[in-house]
This record gives C-alpha cells, structure tokens and sequence, in this order.
C-alpha cells in the first residue's frame, strides 16, 4: 500500500526535473515499474493501472500544474526581493505540504481500485518486499549517505554546482542532526501491521488508503511524530540561517531562472493536455 502511496511522492519530485515533459511522458511506466517490484502485477493490472494513471496524469497537469506554477512565480519574486526569511520558509513548508495533500487526492481512487485487485499471494510478495525494504532503512550508513546525495542533487537541481564549504556545511549539519531512521522504520512496521489488518476487508481497506492520501501523517507513531518535528525545524533554521547565506548571486539568479522555466513548463503542459 506504501508504494502506492509512492506515487504521489514521485510525481510531485518530477517538478524539480530539468526536462519536466520528457520525464512526466514516462513517468507512468516508471511508477508502473516501482509498484511491480512489491507485488509482482500480472499484464492485466499493468494495463488497468497504466489507464488509471494516465487519467489522473492529464487530471493534475490539466488542475494542478496552474497553481503551482504560480507558486514558483510567487517564490522567484520572493528570492528577487531578498524576502528569504525564517518565517517565509517554514510557510512555504506548510504551503508545499497543503499542495502535495491536494495532489495526493488525485492517485487515491486509482490506488483503492488497484489493492482490491491485489491477490493474497501478491500481497505476500508485498510483505516480503516491504520488511526488507525496512531493513534496509535500519543500515544507518547507507541511509545517511543517501540522504546527503539526496539533499546534494535537490539543491544543485535548483540553484546549480554548490561549492565545497556548501557541501562541507551540509555533510556537518547531517552529522550533528541526524535524521530518526530507527523511529522511521518502527513506523513503518506499525503502518504495514495496519495495513495487514485490514486488507481482507474492502471497506476497512478503503478507509485505511483514503487516511493515508487524506492525512498521511495522521497515522504516524508519536515518537516519529515529535522526532520528525525537531528534524524539519533544525532543517529550516540551517537552511535560513547557515546555507541561505552563503548562496551567491549567481546561484540566485539560477534559482530563479529555474522557477521561472518549471513555472513556464508547467503552464505549457497544463494548455497542452485534453480536457
């Protein structure tokens, strides 16, 4: 169910992509691809999940693109302005997570519609995938270096090459604020004993996804809850205070060449796609 979730999560990243309309012309073969690798879909639910997302593919383009491409104008003027406060960050935050809960509401139809299809030896297949996908979190080393390219490839995908003390100054924030991995994979065992409670039961099935494309982290473990908390107000303080000013004029100016050029393939794409 997790990696159903996934594909709003993948979606939403392909806005940060350089050549958005190449990457959303395979993004749903991409996403078919992922949620194959947990449940093993026979040729029939590929092909009834590829119409699926197709549909709500031209939805979100058709819907969705405008407005976020007028944030991105909104956040270009932002940066122009010199406006880049503490408090202008953490809104933006909370703006971008009002924004993937909205663009989440377009896959859960597909999704509820696509798990109650699933067969049981199937979702045995998921279970397996999903345990070891979890162990996998645990392997602290592996998961803080992805984290770190992670965060290295996000800002260099928007404001170009970042130098040597940026990057210096985001290994030693990464060092000194961890993120809860151990707490992120006890969450996830709870969620997939949730999940295997009510997955022979359509309507608590259906309940159960809606929450989770509705308000996903309502069904956090409190402890996740308050560690992830002090994690993201760590990371707006170092991104205000520390990385913020070290970013040149040119890496601005970058910045906001790209919000303007996703803005612009957003609006593109959005007039381009058949009502």
């Amino acid at each position: 169910m997790k990696k159903l979730y996934w594909i709003t999560l993948f979606y939403l990243s392909l806005t940060g992509c350089s050549r958005l309309e190449v990457a959303y012309t395979f993004a749903d073969e991409v996403a078919i691809s992922k949620i194959d690798d947990y449940f093993d879909l026979n040729g029939q639910q590929k092909k009834e999940l590829k119409k699926s997302l197709q549909e709500d593919l031209d939805k979100t383009r058709l819907e969705m693109f405008p407005e976020l491409a007028e944030k991105l104008r909104i956040l270009e003027h932002q940066v122009a302005k010199e406006k880049v406060t503490h408090e202008l960050i953490d809104k933006d935050i909370t703006l971008a997570k009002k924004t993937f809960w909205k663009f989440a509401a377009y896959y859960k139809e597909t999704s509820i519609k696509t798990l109650l299809k699933i067969s049981p030896k199937q979702f045995t297949e998921f279970d397996e995938e999903y345990t070891e996908s979890i162990q996998e979190i645990r392997d602290l080393e592996e998961s803080n270096e992805k984290i770190r390219k992670r965060y290295r490839r996000n800002i260099e995908t928007w404001i170009g090459g970042i130098s040597k003390d940026q990057r210096k100054s985001i290994d030693y924030f990464l060092a000194t604020h961890p993120f809860p991995f151990e707490l992120l994979a006890q969450n996830k065992e709870h969620q997939l004993k949730q999940f295997q409670m009510v997955r022979k039961n359509p309507d608590e099935l259906k309940k159960l996804v809606t929450q989770y494309f509705e308000n996903y982290e309502a069904l956090y473990e409190p402890d996740y809850v308050d560690a992830l908390g002090k994690y993201q107000k760590n990371l707006i303080s170092f991104a205000h205070k520390t990385f913020w000013p070290t970013v040149t004029e040119k890496q601005k100016n970058n910045l906001r060449k790209n919000l303007i050029t996703r803005a612009e393939q957003m609006e593109r794409m959005a007039k381009q796609t058949k009502k």
